[in-house]
């Protein structure tokens, strides 16, 4: 549910063509980002872009990494 996003520190993960107002939107449903990775709309994420992202916020003692459905 979207209230899990309430005072937590994640990571935002997106490929879409305006990204910071999937990061907006996060934060105002009370997230706090603490990291996060934008790509160019419609890219294709690698094994090792993903694996290095999860290990960055996993050092970052992140609780969850929030994408779009699309991504």
């Amino acid at each position: 549910p979207l209230e899990a996003l309430r005072d937590t520190f994640i990571g935002s993960l997106c490929a879409i063509a305006a990204p910071a107002s999937f990061e907006d939107a996060l934060k105002k449903l009370g997230a706090r980002v603490d990291l996060a990775k934008r790509y160019i709309d419609h890219h294709y994420y690698t094994e090792a872009e993903l694996i290095g992202f999860i290990k960055r916020c996993i050092r970052r003692d992140l609780a969850m990494i929030v994408t779009t459905e699309k991504d």
